[in-house]
């Protein structure tokens, strides 16, 4: 069974959520994770930890406990990265979910983007956000 931890806030305004399955990413986490977080957006960022023999799963688990926009699930055996990133995506909160891997966690981060999506068809079945912006 795997065990989820959850930064203590207020998740009721989350307008998109950025899952992240983990395998051995410990190298590219905070990178990725300070990027995605670093966006204008009320968001959440779900970790996936598939197992990693890295220390993966414990830097998920303390990012959780230090930020309310970080959700930790680990996972006690390797099932691979679809079983996790559809994990991730059934505890998102939000009502449109991101999935990115890691490195390709990382986005470049926009002052005035206030939405990431406007319709459906803004979310790119590759793995890209289409960042829209204000005004």
């Amino acid at each position: 069974m795997a065990s989820r931890d959850q930064g203590q806030g207020d998740q009721g305004r989350v307008r998109i959520s950025c899952v992240i399955p983990v395998f051995n990413g410990l190298r590219d986490l905070e990178r990725a994770v300070q990027s995605v977080l670093a966006q204008n957006i009320d968001l959440q960022v779900v970790l996936v930890d598939d197992c990693s023999t890295d220390g993966s799963a414990q830097w998920i688990v303390e990012r959780a406990k230090r930020d309310p926009r970080v959700v930790a699930i680990t996972l006690p055996a390797n099932h691979g990265q679809g079983y996790a990133r559809n994990l991730g995506v059934a505890a998102a909160e939000a009502p449109r979910s991101q999935v990115r891997s890691i490195p390709r966690a990382y986005v470049q981060p926009h002052r005035d983007v206030t939405t990431v999506f406007r319709t459906p068809a803004d979310c790119s079945p590759a793995g890209l956000w289409r960042l829209v912006p204000s005004g």
